[in-house]
């Protein structure tokens, strides 16, 4: 009889460490059920242009062709790809909002343009792949048309555009 009072502890205490770690992930997916979504911020250097919740900036890859992600493998390590499920926020349209199957899984789409952050942007409010030239295309920051915000750079640009590993 004893071994059952103990046996029911320990499996809600296993339970319950399990609810909390499974809840503690950090995915860009995680960010569709709270925060603005999708959404327009100032960003220096570029202006008003598209960020995840976390305010990440969102960046398009002019080789994706819209609607066809091409960006894989090395590429989505420097350039992750934003999750589908990220919602319409602030100053975005929410009929440009979609997914788009790619190989790295459903990935969000802006007027057709498939998404992705960039690795050298550690914070909100930063721009650093504006008009990066790597992984065989330009990268660029996306405006709420859906559109390539190009003639703006950030002032790391020109450093990484130049680099000798073709922008990353």
């Amino acid at each position: 009889m004893r071994f059952r009072p103990t046996l029911a502890i320990a499996c809600t205490l296993v339970a319950g460490l399990t609810a909390a770690c499974g809840s503690s992930g950090s995915s860009k997916s995680a960010s569709t059920t709270s925060g603005p979504g999708l959404h327009t911020e100032t960003v220096a250097g570029v202006g008003s242009v598209l960020v995840d919740a976390t305010g990440q900036t969102v960046y398009l890859f002019e080789p994706d062709a819209r609607s066809k992600p091409t960006c894989t493998g090395q590429c989505a390590v420097v350039w992750p790809p934003l999750a589908a499920g990220l919602a319409a926020g602030g100053g975005t349209q929410s009929k440009l909002v979609g997914s788009v199957a790619g190989p790295n899984g459903n990935q969000l789409t802006y007027n057709g343009w498939p998404l992705y952050t960039f690795v050298k942007d550690t914070g909100a409010g930063q721009a650093r792949g504006q008009g990066v030239h790597g992984f065989g295309g330009y990268w660029y920051t996306v405006s709420a048309a859906g559109t390539a915000v190009q003639g703006a750079s950030s002032p790391a640009t020109t450093a990484a555009a130049g680099s000798s590993s073709g922008g990353y």
